[in-house]
């Protein structure tokens, strides 16, 4: 099975160059993975661009950055060895922010999202995982996210942090952190008892259960001095209790059907069963001993796998192998080693559909990965990509909690092994206030001398209650220092001042509607620094409209001397989404109210019957008086567990195939 395995990934290798559309593409990443919205911090969005044939874009090639939250210091960049680099600034809300990448001279563009936190804290826990071991019967929906395991004698194990938990059935529902079990031993903090039946929502170590458990009781007074006093004996009780850390209590309330009931997932399309599973909620699933199952079959094995628990979900054979726009697409991954603290693999892939299109893109990249990881104290990786390409990128990042009151995060890459950047933050806590300092920096190794620094520093307070209203105030204090040198330039700038930022607690204007709003206020004053005062500032309300649907509205201002002129200082987002039965929409548009930018994405699906699907989309950015217009449509059929469809892209102007995973529900 291994020598199979290893000719399919030289057999892949070998049909790279099949089917690849002349078609430009954007790919973004962000580092760090995931912020807070602390109106300070930092993150670095790197677009790499590739034309048709997969070469990296010539420099100088024109990116535009845009985002639903926080802004950007400079949203117009141009590529440097094929790279757009942006540095986004975290804003007051937090919530998920829609990144788009445009490079308009290419018709391209790309989309990721990007989690902001509302506290430094919840870092943490994004590092978290979950280890089950079931040697009987281990199984994941990859639809309904919910993993479930069997054996006989307790022989079903789950353990997440000081949580240890032997049962002989349990279900483990991912997105909400809760374990079912039945017949089960659970061992936590104080707490070592045996349960028939036992409900525990996991990252809060707290739940009911039912079992037999101690509890006091009276058996008789005796005379003490002009009083009595009341002798009481533990004696063993059988019925609810509740689960804490510190130990059991009779529960107050009676349970709830849904407390102890498992949920049928032997309906989904995709499952994978394993000897081991081992997940981290907000990422991924690695499995141990894996098998594929789709639609009752089962199709692939792997002795190690993994799979994202981000994004759309289509049956995972076609997201290794599958036919887009008329073309082969493969991304392969070929797994050396996958254990909870290490992840090593070599990928293939080509064919790729990056951006929102139909379209496929050029050229053949194989690619070596590592990825380590060490519960909330660190994580990393490193990435070798292009090993077969003579413009191949290096890419090392790594992420330190040196103390409870301080982290680090790192990023280095080689571009072409024609320059390097790097970038670091660091942020500390200190009695009543927190500082913070990030730095990028980008120099040349061949070519054409360039280098170009950039460097900030950030104090501020811890909140203070604004008297009685509903608001938070930060005090803080700033510094930053910027240089660029290249052939015909050499430049520096360098500034201090103070600020203030104001949080709004979030409101509840009523049952369904939400208000929430941040301001920062900033006085800046230094060498080729503009002075003067700058302000950021958003207000956003969301409504649920019932029916599956919802709306937000969002309102930005800035008054920033460096990105107002080319941004304005009034932008206005629009997002809403609808779900029912037979169709879906998801819109997203946003216009500056004061400068010629503006830009609109729309997906509209529609069930025609239980086998034709439609699938519409679109979208559409301008600056400047010049735009860039995608549109796709897919006309689908279900057969068996997959779609087979026709589809059409404005960008090729033409009719693909397409086979597939379900695109929507």
């Amino acid at each position: 099975m291994r020598a199979a395995r290893s000719a399919c990934f030289v057999a892949l290798a070998a049909l790279g160059g099949l089917g690849a559309a002349q078609t430009a593409a954007i790919r973004v990443t962000a580092f760090p993975q995931v912020s807070v919205a602390d109106a300070r911090s930092t993150v670095t969005i790197s677009a790499e661009v590739r034309d048709g044939s997969g070469r990296l874009a010539l420099d100088g090639t024109q990116v535009l950055f845009s985002t639903t939250l926080g802004s950007f210091r400079e949203p117009i960049t141009t590529t440097y060895n094929g790279v757009a680099r942006a540095v986004l600034v975290a804003g007051g809300l937090p919530g998920t922010a829609r990144i788009t990448a445009t490079a308009p001279g290419l018709n391209a563009e790309s989309i990721t999202d990007f989690e902001f936190l509302s506290d430094r804290g919840l870092l943490a826990s994004a590092n978290e995982y979950v280890e089950v071991v079931a040697p009987t019967y281990l199984a994941m929906s990859l639809d309904q996210k919910i993993l479930g395991a069997t054996g006989p004698k307790h022989g079903a194990h789950l353990r997440y942090r000081e949580v240890q938990l032997e049962a002989d059935d349990l279900q483990f529902d991912i997105q909400a952190m809760e374990v079912r079990a039945r017949r089960a031993h659970l061992k936590m903090g104080k707490v070592d008892q045996a349960f028939d039946d036992l409900y525990l929502k996991l990252n809060l170590r707290k739940g009911v259960g039912t079992g037999a458990y101690q509890a006091p009781v009276i058996t008789g007074v005796i005379p003490q001095g002009r009083w009595f006093s009341v002798v009481t004996e533990s004696r063993a009780r059988y019925g609810l209790v509740e689960i804490r850390p510190g130990g059991l209590s009779p529960s107050r309330k009676p349970a709830t059907p849904s407390d102890f009931e498992f949920v049928d997932y032997s309906r989904s399309a995709t499952m994978i069963s394993a000897k081991k599973a081992v997940v981290f909620p907000r990422r991924e699933v690695q499995f141990h001993k894996a098998e594929v199952v789709a639609d009752g079959a089962k199709v692939m094995r792997f002795a190690l796998f993994q799979v994202s628990l981000t994004g759309p979900t289509p049956i995972l054979t076609e997201q290794i192998i599958s036919v887009n726009d008329s073309h082969l697409a493969v991304n392969y991954p070929h797994y050396l080693s996958l254990k909870p603290g290490l992840t090593s693999l070599m990928r293939f892939r080509t064919g790729e559909n990056i951006g929102r299109g139909m379209g496929a893109s050029g050229g053949s990249f194989l690619d070596y990965e590592v990825a380590w990881n060490r519960g909330d104290r660190s994580e990393g990786g490193f990435t070798f990509s292009g090993l077969n390409r003579s413009d191949s990128n290096l890419s090392l990042r790594h992420y330190l909690r040196m103390d409870d009151r301080t982290t680090l995060s790192a990023q280095l890459e080689s571009p072409a092994e024609r320059s390097i950047f790097g970038s670091l933050n660091v942020n500390r806590q200190f009695a009543g206030y927190q500082v913070g300092l990030s730095g990028i920096s980008t120099r040349s190794l061949r070519g054409v001398p360039y280098a170009n620094q950039q460097l900030n520093l950030t104090a501020e307070t811890d909140p203070i209650k604004a008297g009685r209203l509903p608001v938070q105030l930060y005090y803080g204090l700033t510094a930053s220092s910027n240089s660029l040198q290249s052939q015909f330039l050499d430049r520096s700038q360098s500034a201090i001042g103070a600020r203030l930022r104001s949080q709004l607690l979030p409101r509840q204007l009523d049952r369904v509607t939400r208000l929430n709003a941040s301001c920062t206020v900033s006085e800046l004053a230094g060498h080729n620094s503009p002075r003067g005062l700058s302000m950021q500032g958003t207000t956003s309300v969301n409504r649920r409209l019932g029916g599956g649907a919802g709306i937000a509205a969002i309102y930005d201002y800035l008054n920033d001397p460096i990105s107002s002129p080319l941004t304005g200082h009034h932008r206005l987002t629009l997002q809403s989404s609808y779900e029912a039965k037979r169709s879906s929409v998801s819109l997203m548009a946003n216009r500056s109210l004061d400068a010629d930018r503006s830009g609109y994405q729309a997906d509209l699906g529609y069930r025609v019957s239980g086998l034709w699907r439609l699938r519409f989309s679109q979208s559409y950015d301008r600056y400047l008086g010049s735009g860039f217009l995608d549109s796709s449509a897919l006309l689908s059929y279900r057969l068996g567990g997959r779609d087979i469809g026709l589809s059409w892209s404005r960008r090729d102007r033409r009719l693909g195939f397409q086979l597939l995973g379900t695109s929507f529900n």
